[in-house]
């Protein structure tokens, strides 16, 4: 192993290191990698691409505070733009706890387990593997048992609706009955309740929109079916625009996304107006647990009395998407959202498995000189395709920051 002194702009030694083992990303940017990894002796070392920041002392202590803040500079530097425009992507990700126990929230993994789990504790619906094979849904084996891992969720249903018509007659009956039983465990799995002490949509909320100056409006879009964002926001007093109205029975209008709610200035004689505080935007861009349909109309109601919840699974092919209402309106708007000028995109705890997103995503960075992204996750040395194809952004020097940071530590980088 070879070492070499290096100055800084801090009474520290750097050091050159030669060797790459058990690497953690931290943060990755166009110009710089930092991790956190272990030398061939066992001992930790934080790094800057193959420079050392701390090492791990005599004692076995390493200064992990110092290596934070550095972090927090750079993300600092990256987000504190004046960006006109901000959008939070928020996947399953933003609605878990975090911690090992997982007290609340669901991930797609976790809800991929409950669903096999379920299928196979009942003889009267087809197991995981019988309708994968029914369906002619790819799946794979480990240790004798259907990876779960491999499965996505949205996917699988999607191909479960789209074969419907195949069905054989006398297959029918437990084919719906397995459908159904599907779509309620996702509902019970998903109808927790926003608990303040544990997660921390109120701050995040509120740093970001804090930072968005009138006319313009915080944008949440989010895959997720639970209502965590508005919850939390009726917590601090957030008005939230979710393209519903605002009569007494809510139904679905997507131009209620084009409004603003203003009032005029007292003792003032011009016609300056002045725009409500805490206002945000919400694209439930796949449904959610308090929508229904009732004949040619979408009701948003209390999720405890809908019974057939709007729950939509998008195609992994991106141009077989349905283009009824909601679905297009909500992805339109969304798309409209990434192509303006001088935006910010933050995603979280979404791992980028919708290849019609992560389309709609990276076409936006590489035609809009305008929009900045920063991509945060718990762990940002994912291998899936779709996060492959936005770290390729950031390879090719594209605007595009990779930050190691649940959702629920992100109002830590966020000041």
């Amino acid at each position: 192993m070879k070492l070499i002194n290096i100055k800084f702009n801090k009474p520290e030694r750097w050091f050159i290191y030669m060797t790459e083992n058990n690497s953690t990303t931290w943060l990755l940017s166009p110009d710089l990698i930092l991790t956190e990894s272990t030398d061939e002796d066992g001992e930790k070392v934080f790094k800057r691409d193959d420079i050392i920041l701390k090492k791990e002392d005599d004692t076995g202590n390493t200064d992990m505070y110092d290596f934070q803040i550095r972090i927090k500079e750079l993300v600092s530097q990256f987000v504190n733009r004046s960006f006109e425009k901000i959008i939070l992507l928020a996947g399953s990700g933003s609605s878990v706890t975090g911690d090992q126990n997982n007290v609340l929230g669901k991930t797609m993994a976790d809800l991929v387990s409950s669903v096999i789990s379920e299928l196979e504790s009942n003889s009267s619906y087809f197991n995981i593997e019988e309708i994968c094979i029914m369906i002619k849904y790819p799946f794979f084996h480990q240790e004798g048992k259907v990876d779960s891992s491999r499965i996505n969720l949205e996917n699988l249903l999607s191909t479960i609706y789209r074969f419907e018509p195949f069905v054989l007659v006398k297959k029918e009956k437990k084919y719906q009955r397995t459908k159904k039983r599907i779509l309620e465990v996702i509902k019970n799995e998903t109808s927790y309740d926003y608990d303040q002490e544990l997660l921390k949509h109120t701050s995040v909320i509120n740093s970001l929109s804090n930072r968005v100056k009138a006319p313009y409006k915080l944008s949440v879009v989010t895959t997720n079916y639970d209502t965590m964002f508005e919850q939390a926001a009726d917590e601090i007093d957030y008005t939230v625009i979710d393209g519903f109205t605002h009569s007494l029975d809510p139904y679905f209008n997507a131009d209620e996304f084009e409004w603003n709610l203003v009032k005029n200035i007292s003792n003032v004689k011009t016609k300056e107006l002045e725009y409500r505080p805490n206002t945000i935007d919400l694209l439930k861009i796949h449904g959610s647990l308090t929508w229904e349909r009732e004949e040619n109309k979408i009701f948003r109601r209390t999720k405890n009395i809908v019974d057939k919840p709007i729950l939509i699974f998008p195609s992994s092919n991106k141009y077989a998407q349905s283009y009824e209402e909601p679905y297009f309106d909500l992805f339109a708007k969304f798309q409209e959202l990434l192509s303006k000028n001088n935006t910010l995109l933050i995603t979280t705890g979404f791992s980028f498995g919708d290849s019609h997103i992560t389309t709609m995503v990276e076409r936006a960075v590489k035609r809009n000189q305008g929009i900045c992204m920063l991509v945060t996750d718990f762990n940002i040395d994912q291998n899936g395709e779709g996060w492959q194809t936005i770290k390729k952004l950031t390879d090719s020097k594209f605007p595009v920051l990779f930050l190691k940071a649940s959702f629920n530590n992100l109002p830590d980088y966020l000041g």
